[in-house]
């Protein structure tokens, strides 16, 4: 096997999902993600202040961005929601402690022709406001 042909199927193995938040990093908080096989389901941990701000969560697939994204399960105290690119949770008015959803991802990178299919289960750890 040739070195590109080694890195194509490395790129198809493997696809860097990075965490990034657009809102308040003082009331959303998602720890460091690392790197998701196709058909996996990693975990993913935010950690949010209850102020009704929305946490966003957005993952880039083999240098691009995810091109669908479905809510397979929805949080038991909270809601999310799929805008622009992203999920973006937001927990019942009032309501501090812990909370999941699970999310479906799929794209295909950019560059190299990586396609990515894998799920991110959400543990939401929901802080009272100060």
């Amino acid at each position: 096997m040739n070195n590109s042909n080694r890195y194509l199927v490395g790129a198809l193995a493997l696809v860097l999902a990075n965490a990034t938040w657009a809102q308040s990093p003082s009331s959303c908080k998602i720890d460091p993600i690392g790197k998701a096989s196709r058909g996996e389901t990693i975990g993913v941990k935010m950690h949010i202040v209850n102020d009704g701000t929305p946490c966003p969560l957005s993952v880039r697939v083999g240098g691009g961005h995810a091109e669908s994204i479905s809510i397979v399960e929805q949080p038991t105290h909270g809601r999310v929601q799929v805008d622009e690119g992203a999920v973006r949770y937001v927990a019942d008015p009032g309501y501090s402690g812990q909370d999941a959803f699970l999310v479906a991802w799929f794209g295909h990178g950019t560059g190299v022709n990586v396609t990515a299919n894998f799920r991110t289960r959400v543990e939401v750890d929901v802080r009272a406001k100060p």
